[in-house]
């Protein structure tokens, strides 16, 4: 078993692959951001992410990510 981290790794080349400069992504059940970020980057400044994360003090900790 590749276990959690590798699942995530795993996860990360898959949208590495598929997520383009531009496209809209939508991040549901964000957490704390972590791929938010991820997608982020990908989508670079013409794309665009939406993030949702409905439990509060998890959004306060994407909030302080997206702006860090």
């Amino acid at each position: 078993s590749r276990g959690t981290l590798g699942a995530a790794t795993g996860e990360k080349r898959l949208l590495s692959r598929e997520v383009k400069p531009g496209m809209t992504c939508l991040d549901i059940g964000a957490n704390i951001g972590i791929y938010t970020l991820l997608l982020a980057r990908l989508a670079g400044p013409t794309g665009r992410v939406v993030a949702f994360e409905p439990e509060p003090e998890n959004f306060e900790l994407l909030e302080r990510n997206i702006i860090a």
